[in-house]
């Protein structure tokens, strides 16, 4: 008789709690499967992250872009951008990714009137950003130094739950 006939190991009770392998190997195994599901969430979402930063420099690539008198989206703004989406964790919805008229970036997770957060990112790796959630506001100033501010991953975390949350349902 194989492990996976035994009646205290069915082959479906692994993925019914994965946190429980019964072995060394079974343990292996779900590490792998786990981190192979995690790899490609996180290539979906910086595919779909990238498709929007490309599509926001051409749009913005050229002076007077809006019509009134806005700089040029500074690709190095762009690519700030990009690494500060790569240092929150994955789980974090992808942002609404516009231009700023003073050619910095914007990222904005809206769940509805009372709940949204934006960061705008100059070239410099230099963030601003604010939010709200109910009556909780929050405002600062900081860098893309080594990866996001704590209160910046803490609050796009927070918005952008709510944002899947209220797409789900």
């Amino acid at each position: 008789m194989s492990p996976l006939d035994s009646p205290r190991t069915p082959a479906v009770c692994l993925w019914q709690d994965p946190s429980r392998g019964y072995s060394a190997e079974a343990n292996f195994i779900l590490k792998g499967l786990q981190l192979i599901s995690d790899r490609a969430r996180s290539t979906a979402r910086g595919v779909q992250l990238s498709s929007a930063l490309r599509l926001l420099e051409r749009e913005a690539a050229s002076l007077d872009w809006d019509g009134h008198g806005a700089l040029p989206v500074d690709p190095r703004a762009v690519e700030q951008a990009s690494l500060l989406m790569d240092s929150l964790p994955w789980s974090v919805p992808i942002p609404a990714v516009t231009a700023d008229p003073d050619g910095e970036v914007s990222l904005d997770w809206d769940a509805g009137r009372d709940v949204i957060f934006g960061v705008s990112v100059r070239a410099d790796g230099r963030l601003a950003w604010a939010g709200r959630f109910g009556e909780e506001r929050v405002t600062g100033i900081g860098f893309l130094k080594t990866g996001a501010p704590a209160v910046v991953a803490e609050w796009a975390s927070r918005v952008g739950n709510r944002l899947v949350a209220l797409e789900r349902a």
